[in-house]
């Protein structure tokens, strides 16, 4: 037992709380404190040399390891990938064939079911559809845009909605996403607000019309996103230099703002 009431000079803070907390605890508790002498106190004595078992336990542990099979980034390196072939077209044709769409014939002379006179028909079922856009797309002429893919896809065959298909197809391309337009679509997060003022602070360039005695050009916009003040910064320049100077005098006028936001501003320039 303690007693949390005794005073001692060389007890720290965080013990001193710890003892009133202790304190307030057991205040509902009614109990007697009382001093027992070291060698009176002999269960405490017991209970402190009691260990557990003595025999040693052979705890040898297996090492095991996670084998993570990586895909191949193009669909064309992978080992199970096989070219398309006419006799499997035909083979999908005849289990389709009561499915197919109206404007569909038989063509004797190539013995396979074709569209418009001369384009193959590819049915729905399996994974004829996938294969073909890969091979057309990320063939001999690496990737093409999705207007080159369907124009070379319609050239020899046909199926519902083909061009919306290879559209989404070339859309959700990784090769085509990262070389596309260097932008890559991110999925929607949570907008940054700020609750006190100077904690968030927006800035991006306004191009306005070249001004013939200063040769500014450009308005660095700031503002805080608590209070909606607005600071104007004109320069020549949408470069570093100017984005870091107009931050340094905000940031000297009204204190450092750990968060930024700017839209569609390139990273060279901030």
């Amino acid at each position: 037992m303690f007693n949390p009431f005794a005073t001692d000079t060389g007890i720290q803070r965080y013990q001193a709380d710890k003892l009133q907390r202790w304190s307030m605890t057991m205040t509902t508790y009614r109990y007697v404190i009382e001093h027992v002498r070291g060698e009176d106190n002999i269960w405490a004595n017991l209970l402190s040399r009691w260990s557990g078992p003595s025999t040693p336990m052979d705890q040898s542990l297996a090492r095991m390891h996670q084998i993570v099979l990586v895909p191949a980034v193009s669909p064309l390196a992978e080992c199970s990938f096989a070219w398309p072939t006419f006799a499997e077209i035909c083979a999908a044709q005849q289990l389709q064939q009561k499915q197919r769409p109206e404007h569909v014939t038989w063509n004797g002379s190539k013995a396979r079911f074709v569209f418009g006179g001369d384009r193959v028909w590819i049915p729905g079922n399996g994974d004829l559809i996938p294969r073909i856009c890969v091979v057309v797309h990320a063939g001999r002429s690496v990737h093409r845009g999705k207007r080159t893919t369907a124009s070379a896809i319609s050239a020899w065959c046909w199926w519902a909605k083909h061009r919306e298909y290879v559209s989404r197809f070339v859309k959700s391309c990784i090769h085509c996403i990262a070389t596309g337009d260097g932008r890559e679509p991110r999925p929607y997060g949570p907008a940054i607000h700020a609750t006190a003022p100077n904690e968030v602070l927006h800035f991006d360039y306004l191009t306005l019309p070249e001004d013939e005695d200063s040769g500014h050009q450009y308005v660095l916009v700031l503002m805080d996103d608590f209070s909606g003040f607005v600071e104007l910064w004109a320069t020549a320049n949408p470069d570093t230099s100017s984005c870091a100077a107009a931050l340094q005098a905000w940031f000297n006028g009204y204190g450092v703002v750990k968060e930024w936001i700017s839209d569609r501003v390139p990273p060279s320039r901030i």
